[in-house]
């Protein structure tokens, strides 16, 4: 086991980026195929269902998870999570038959990721301190994007032509294995004080009935987080359908317009993080953001068979301004919490979850009454909401 001596903050930090790398690359590897894959052992109709299932699963751990960490340090837990995202991993490319199996196996390797990143999330608030977290957030995104970009070259690759998803999980099983190495020697145990006793359920009423400044910059960094991740959960989804089914466009064209599109995060999140520690606070970046990412999701609703550059540029826009939005808000969130408040963290986290519950029925019932190229017009409107909040927080400059 790592001697804690031999490791300053600075040592830590360096190893947690290197975990989040391969943490990620595990997710997103496999999650350009997941639904491809589930759809053949379920149907394209019945995928969501799947999902929407394994987020409330995910919710319900976020919930049990701050009892967990008074017992154990962050490293063991770590350890765990780790263990059984990439065992699932491993037996989604080995298990052939039986869908039922092979859900349960899916729904275990989604939440155990969901939790994973969640605690390597803690682990980095407690070894970091606020004056220089913009930075610290800020590669930490850097480095998940990294992942998020060079993942569908590295799936196409081991597809070759075919549809053999099983291969992908397996990949994916490998790639993660340095994990454990870094866990176990990079990595010293690390346990947080002072662990409120309410649960992730108590930290909705800040919500709802906020008491303090506090909790009403909580309240509003939350809603904020809520509408990022529902843009989130409706692009992925209809973003191909619409560019496939609609536009026309071929599937080496919608991966090349995708790996533009994906760009800002990559090289935008560092450069952001570092702004917002010395040179302005996160709400002017949350708002610009906002204004970007909104009208831009807007203007996708009017641009039709413009062309594949037209098409590349403006899910780029979209993307500067939802890189601004991540960044801002992770930084803001971590500036105002302390490694104590995990109940608030989850509450964070559980926004992914909630909005793949929400995201998609939400877009159901739209498309039943209106035509599909305006689901862009209402998602824009909607982001565009977020500016209120993003305007009532007091800013940390």
């Amino acid at each position: 086991m790592t001697n804690p001596k031999l490791f300053t903050p600075k040592t830590l930090r360096r190893h947690t980026y290197i975990a989040v790398l391969f943490l990620t690359l595990n997710a997103s590897l496999v999650s350009y195929i997941n639904s491809s894959f589930l759809s053949q052992l379920v149907g394209e109709k019945a995928v969501g269902w799947i999902y929407i299932f394994a987020s409330i699963i995910t919710i319900a751990g976020f919930w049990v998870l701050p009892f967990v960490l008074r017992k154990r340090d962050l490293r063991q837990i770590l350890l765990l999570t780790t263990l059984v995202m990439v065992t699932a991993t491993g037996l989604l490319g080995l298990v052939t038959q039986g869908p039922v199996i092979l859900i349960a196996i899916f729904c275990i390797f989604y939440i155990a990721g969901a939790l994973a990143r969640y605690v390597l999330d803690l682990y980095l608030e407690n070894i970091s301190a606020d004056k220089v977290t913009g930075g610290i957030r800020g590669l930490f995104l850097t480095i998940i994007n990294l992942a998020w970009l060079a993942s569908p070259l590295l799936a196409g690759f081991m597809l070759n032509g075919t549809a053999n998803y099983q291969w992908v999980y397996l990949g994916a099983t490998v790639i993660a294995l340095p994990l454990f190495a870094i866990i176990i020697w990079g990595l010293t145990k690390q346990a947080i004080k002072n662990i409120p006793t309410v649960s992730p359920v108590s930290s909705f009423t800040i919500l709802f009935k906020p008491q303090s400044n506090f909790d009403r910059d909580i309240k509003n960094i939350i809603t904020i987080d809520l509408l990022l991740n529902f843009f989130y959960s409706l692009m992925v989804v209809y973003t191909p359908i619409y560019l496939y089914q609609h536009i026309g466009l071929s599937w080496d064209q919608i991966g090349l317009v995708f790996t533009v599109m994906l760009l800002p995060f990559v090289l935008l999140d560092y450069p952001l993080g570092l702004l917002a520690d010395k040179k302005m606070g996160e709400k002017e970046i949350l708002v610009g953001g906002l204004v970007i990412m909104g009208l831009a999701t807007m203007a996708l609703s009017f641009i039709g068979g413009a062309g594949l550059v037209v098409w590349a540029s403006l899910l780029f826009i979209t993307r500067v301004g939802a890189a601004s939005v991540e960044v801002a808000k992770e930084i803001y969130l971590f500036k105002r919490i302390t490694p104590g408040d995990t109940s608030i963290l989850s509450l964070s986290r559980i926004m992914v979850s909630f909005s793949y519950i929400i995201g998609p029925a939400a877009a159901t019932l739209f498309l039943t009454f209106f035509d599909f190229r305006f689901i862009f017009l209402a998602l824009g409107a909607i982001v565009l909401l977020g500016l209120r909040p993003a305007l009532a927080l007091i800013d940390t400059k």
